[in-house]
């Protein structure tokens, strides 16, 4: 994952909440298309990384790994109520 292009912050560009800031999957065969698109009205998009069988959010500068079950858990926690 590289985050460098949305905060020097590690963790703040991971799981900080922005205005205008979405994150989108999209299949390696259409990344160049969905990149096209959202660039021909001028939305900033880049790409963070590469979903893979580890299990782990890691970033390229080796500054973060956390495992997706413990985001879900995290994500869904204010939700459970």
């Amino acid at each position: 994952m590289n985050l460098a292009g949305v905060s020097s912050d590690p963790l703040a560009a991971a799981f900080g909440e922005a205005p205008r800031r979405y994150v989108l999957e999209v299949s390696p065969a259409h990344a160049s298309a969905a990149a096209a698109h959202f660039a021909a009205p001028g939305i900033a998009c880049i790409d963070i990384g590469v979903l893979d069988g580890s299990g782990l959010l890691t970033d390229d500068a080796g500054e973060l790994s956390v495992a997706a079950g413990d985001l879900v858990s995290v994500w869904r926690k204010p939700l459970d109520w």
